[in-house]
């Protein structure tokens, strides 16, 4: 995914959302811890959290917005990684 560096703190277009989806027919809640690599942290916000999927729920977003920078144009690319706080499977594929 690519988003557009800030140029102002309230810039609509330096906002970025991201989509974890549950498989269908997941059962009972699931808790997810999400981080982003510490080399982000001048560049997006916020770098971590937590995503609890109710039963029934099927998706959950995170949303990130990018930080103003002074060397605009450099392209950066960071990874996002999700962690189970408990016993569920993690899948790309799934």
């Amino acid at each position: 995914v690519m988003v557009d560096e800030s140029l102002l703190s309230d810039d609509p277009d330096s906002y970025v959302t991201l989509t974890v989806v549950r498989s269908p027919g997941g059962k009972g809640a699931v808790l997810l811890h999400w981080t982003i690599e510490e080399k982000a942290k001048d560049d997006l916000s916020p770098l971590n959290g937590t995503l609890h999927f109710d039963e029934t729920e099927s998706y959950k977003t995170v949303t990130l917005h990018t930080l103003q920078d002074s060397a605009l144009g450099e392209d950066r690319r960071f990874t996002i990684e999700l962690r189970a706080a408990d016993e569920v499977e993690i899948s790309p594929v799934k």
